[in-house]
């Protein structure tokens, strides 16, 4: 039996979930950061490289493996859900017929040799394509997260508060994404927002009919910095519809960068989830 047919009878692929409970030959190559700070035995590995590389059959063309270290909690937050947060994650998870809340940040995306899969036991149990496909986009934003005109960041810093107060707002937490460009104007900034919706049909338009004027007035509220900065142009969109004209000009934008000083580090500063 080859090794890519050795691999791929063990069932490991994008997704597979390792549980690191007992006796784990991952868990003592775990970074010394990371057990420090986690419960490791109540964790999980989830393996995020794509399926192809993870059952290649030569270890030196594809040496690495990457994985995400996930620890359970009591509920998600709606601010932790679908990527919206470029440092933290919530999302749910079947194992053992129970629908389980996890959290993973930036503390653990690690790298292992791929040739330790060899000795893990593989548990057969897999994340659902739609989690795989939101920690996809949320791992992959750590290396492709859009920047911005740092005199842009600077002067929306001053909207910090607004921005926290806005996305707790039951209406903003159902977006699934804001999409901004940014257009020097004199001395300040002019913006052209879309509010991205996953809504569709019936939905789309009764949540259109309820929210959309109280959406629009808010963002632009939180936007606005005097006359540094100022909206052009805002709308709620169906993010099905747009356009990839759309996409390449307006960057996606987290409600949390205002939000972030300079010092901050990539470990947030809550971290109740994950303390011991």
């Amino acid at each position: 039996m080859s090794l890519r047919e050795q691999l791929e009878q063990q069932g490991w692929r994008q997704g597979s979930i390792i549980e690191l409970s007992g006796d784990c030959a991952l868990t003592e190559l775990l970074p010394d950061k990371l057990k420090a700070k986690l419960t490791v035995q109540s964790c999980i590995a989830i393996l995020m490289t794509y399926s192809c590389a993870v059952i290649s059959g030569d270890f030196d063309k594809e040496p690495w493996l990457n994985i995400l270290i996930a620890s359970p909690i009591n509920q998600t937050s709606a601010e932790f859900v679908h990527g919206k947060n470029p440092r933290t994650i919530h999302f749910h998870i079947q194992l053992d017929e129970q629908l389980l809340a996890y959290e993973a940040n930036s503390l653990g995306l690690i790298q292992i040799e791929r040739e330790l899969l060899l000795k893990l036991e593989h548990s057969q149990k897999q994340c659902t394509l739609d989690v795989v496909n939101q920690l996809k986009y949320w791992c992959a934003q750590r290396f492709i997260a859009p920047t911005f005109d740092g005199a842009f960041m600077e002067l929306l810093r001053s909207s910090a508060k607004k921005f926290k107060k806005l996305w707790k707002r039951e209406e903003v937490q159902e977006l699934s994404a804001v999409y901004i460009e940014v257009k020097p104007k004199g001395e300040g900034f002019q913006l052209d927002i879309i509010l991205a919706l996953r809504k569709e049909g019936r939905a789309h338009r009764d949540f259109k009919k309820q929210y959309e004027d109280q959406l629009l007035q808010g963002f632009k509220t939180a936007f606005s910095v005097g006359s540094k900065i100022t909206v052009e142009n805002i709308t709620l969109e169906n993010e099905f519809q747009l356009s990839l004209s759309t996409i390449s000009t307006h960057k996606r934008f987290s409600p949390y960068y205002p939000t972030f000083s300079i010092e901050d580090s990539d470990i947030p500063a809550d971290m109740n989830a994950w303390l011991n």
